[in-house]
């Protein structure tokens, strides 16, 4: 039975001082299964995320495009929204020749579906 890919911890972090000390923080909180410290520790990591303002901006700005073109009864299925999304990202990485991968483009999608799908409820 097949699974998503994780990504490893350095494919996601920036690199600073003491991210050894963070990462070492996590590995102690999962092998001691404490669910406090896991989210204390994957939150420590993830702020030091190499592109999390960049996330941040990117997400807004294709929200504010989507809002622009379509109406909320435009969005039928989950599915419908996840295709829009995708392609609207595509318009804008192309229109301001943004680079990214596969991380900045799954965060800024998934952050404005999830947006979406949340507001149609």
């Amino acid at each position: 039975m097949g699974g998503r890919r994780s990504y490893s911890i350095n494919s996601v972090i920036r690199k600073s001082p003491d991210t050894p000390a963070k990462k070492a923080n996590l590995t102690k909180a999962l092998k001691n299964e404490d669910s406090d410290a896991i989210t204390r520790s994957s939150t420590a990591l993830f702020t030091n995320h190499r592109d999390l303002a960049k996330i941040f901006i990117l997400s807004d700005q294709l929200l504010k495009v989507v809002l622009k073109k379509y109406k909320p009864e435009d969005f039928d299925t989950v599915k419908q929204i996840s295709s829009i999304v995708r392609k609207d990202w595509a318009l804008l990485k192309a229109k301001q020749k943004i680079v990214s991968d596969k991380i900045l483009d799954d965060s800024v999608i998934y952050s404005v579906s999830k947006y979406l799908k949340l507001k149609k409820k």
